[in-house]
């Protein structure tokens, strides 16, 4: 699938996403900055940018023309508080090949539970971390368990015992050398296996998309696609 079709062009693109959400209970746009990173036969290609989606005219044509094997695509809105750059936009990355997004929030991170969360995080896991969002601390947490032997799936329940602690959403994409794990909790997400496997926030097109169930998650891999209790 090419990725100006699902970012640019399709009914309910990226693009339409940034302005004109359908599913968010917290507004409507997404105008915190933007960011993609897809494998193609040239190798990888990351970027990230504070602009807008829909003003980035220039970031934009790095998606014309495009059909890579894996992808994720991240639009943002920021969390209160967070400055609005690009090392606070996703998809964040790590030298083994993992890429992170995060659509929510860690409720009180403000108020002390940054704090808790750094302190479950290894040093070296804490030194890598260039910004100051929840999002890019919770993709520490999940790498610690992936350097520690944890498989994608399991790595990523984490983000359940911190829901269940703090309260929160977290919508999440784990995109790794063999496929992607993405979750729902207390969001919207969506499922489309017509070509290929497609997790969204929203339906990007009108078919083929079916909701995927609160507190689970979609486990991408080459011998398949399965859905498991988050």
């Amino acid at each position: 699938m090419a990725l100006d079709d699902l970012a640019l062009d399709a009914p309910n693109s990226l693009l339409s996403q940034c302005t004109a959400a359908r599913e968010m209970s917290w507004g409507n746009d997404n105008l915190d900055g933007w960011g993609y990173v897809y494998v193609d036969d040239d190798g990888q290609h990351h970027y990230r940018s504070a602009a807008a989606f829909n003003e980035d005219v220039r970031g934009q044509s790095g998606l014309r023309e495009v059909w890579p094997r894996r992808f994720l695509l991240h639009i943002r809105q920021k969390t209160p508080g967070s400055a609005t750059a690009p090392v606070n936009t996703a998809p964040f990355s790590d030298p083994g090949g993992y890429f992170f997004s995060h659509n929510g929030y860690v409720t009180g991170f403000r108020d002390g539970v940054r704090e808790q969360l750094l302190a479950k995080v290894s040093p070296e896991r804490t030194a890598g971390i260039e910004g100051d969002t929840d999002s890019e601390l919770l993709f520490a947490m999940v790498l610690d368990r992936l350097y520690s032997g944890a498989a994608a799936p399991d790595a990523i329940r984490i983000l359940a015992d911190v829901a269940d602690r703090y309260g929160g959403r977290y919508n999440t994409v784990l995109m790794h050398p063999n496929g992607f794990v993405a979750t729902r909790w207390n969001n919207s997400l969506y499922l489309s296996t017509d070509r290929g496997a497609l997790a969204s926030s929203e339906p990007i097109g009108d078919h083929g998309w079916r909701s995927v169930p609160d507190h689970s998650m979609v486990v991408v891999s080459h011998s398949g696609v399965r859905q498991e209790q988050l």
